[in-house]
């Protein structure tokens, strides 16, 4: 029985898994899958314009929905993905079953074409990519109203033919009063009121104090060395009055110096706790919200390399009461630097500083994979001397 095992079983197992590990990328989709997304990037052109009806179409294509239903169609899976981004519910139990597992299978999908979009430096590719991802998180279309629309409880309807006025933002909802917004988003009820009040006040909202390129062990870029971008962040809620950077002093700012830091400055990103499970209640399954960061070239705005992931980082200031409905200016009695938390975040750069001595300019894009929120994009310029 031992030498049938050798001989027999264990080769036929493992050919099996052979087999089946050679049909899945090492990011879990199916290689037909990546190839369809490679095709679809390399006979992209510049003038077309990149939308998430576009990201929708190409993910019809998976080989992954192909294999769940055989029977359908892309187009199939395509309206099913539609369907989901407007909160319609399938007239069957068939399709619903669907439509729930192939919305469930788009996280997957998502980060494969986002790497592959990386790969080609296609930046508005990986940008809308990470929308799509956002719409089908949050079950809502890519209109101007998506930020409203991701929050519990709202009467699109009354919203579009009774807004007071333009409101596209949360943070725009948050200058007006509880009994205003009630009637802007349509909601009667004051429970209902109150959960979606409480759920859009904790949708994170970032803020960039300081950004920088930095060496462990070195006050400056030198040519060739390797450096990594670290980003203080404030996060906050979008309930909260703004606090310019120049409210903190520098030294909250200031990074460690100890010998530890030097050895691996990421290190101090694993003292933050994870980010919370997502508001989502139409995605099928529990998730956390993760920071997506991307780095280009400004000069010819082309992604330098893959994207950095983070999914450790604190809330603790959506706690804090400050609401700009009730502050008018920041003064000493109502603000305290050293009471609010800076997060970090850094991030390795795939290649070493250049060798010449000159300034080199970079485009970040911070952006929430979960919620329609205040996503960074900004420019920073590396200083080597």
């Amino acid at each position: 029985s031992y030498i049938a095992l050798l001989s027999v079983i264990l080769p036929y197992f493992v050919s099996k898994w052979w087999s089946s590990t050679q049909l899945y990328t090492k990011k879990g989709i199916h290689v037909k899958t990546a190839s369809y997304f490679v095709d679809r990037l390399i006979n992209y052109k510049p003038s077309e314009v990149v939308t998430v009806d576009l990201i929708i179409n190409w993910l019809s294509h998976a080989e992954e929905f192909k294999a769940f239903y055989p029977h359908l169609k892309h187009t199939d899976f395509e309206k099913l993905l539609h369907n989901h981004l407007n909160r319609e519910e399938a007239p069957n139990v068939a399709d619903r079953n669907a439509q729930f597992r192939i919305v469930a299978k788009c996280h997957s999908l998502l980060h494969g074409l986002l790497d592959i979009a990386c790969g080609f430096r296609n930046t508005d590719i990986a940008n809308i990519t990470l929308e799509t991802f956002k719409c089908i998180v949050q079950a809502v279309p890519h209109s101007p109203h998506r930020q409203i629309f991701q929050l519990p409880n709202v009467n699109r309807e009354k919203f579009l033919e009774g807004a007071i006025d333009e409101v596209c933002t949360i943070g725009k909802l948050f200058t007006y009063k509880d009994t205003e917004i009630s009637k802007i988003l349509g909601i009667d009820d004051e429970i209902k009121l109150d959960e979606t009040l409480t759920v859009a006040s904790n949708i994170p909202h970032l803020r960039l104090l300081k950004a920088e390129f930095l060496v462990p062990g070195e006050s400056q870029v030198s040519p060739a060395s390797t450096p990594h971008l670290s980003l203080k962040i404030l996060v906050r809620s979008p309930k909260h009055k703004i606090i310019p950077a120049e409210m903190f002093p520098p030294e909250m700012m200031e990074e460690p110096q100890d010998f530890d830091f030097q050895k691996d400055p990421f290190a101090l990103m694993l003292d933050e706790p994870l980010l919370p499970y997502s508001y989502a209640p139409f995605f099928p399954t529990k998730r956390r919200d993760a920071i997506c960061c991307l780095i280009a070239l400004q000069k010819d705005g082309k992604l330098l390399q893959t994207p950095v992931t983070v999914q450790r980082l604190s809330l603790k200031n959506l706690r804090r009461n400050f609401d700009k409905r009730q502050i008018k200016e920041l003064n000493k009695e109502n603000f305290t630097p050293e009471d609010w938390k800076i997060g970090t975040i850094k991030i390795p750069l795939g290649q070493p500083a250049p060798n010449e001595i000159g300034d080199v300019f970079f485009t970040v894009i911070i952006k929430s994979t979960d919620y329609f929120t205040s996503d960074l994009d900004f420019t920073v310029a590396m200083h080597v001397s």
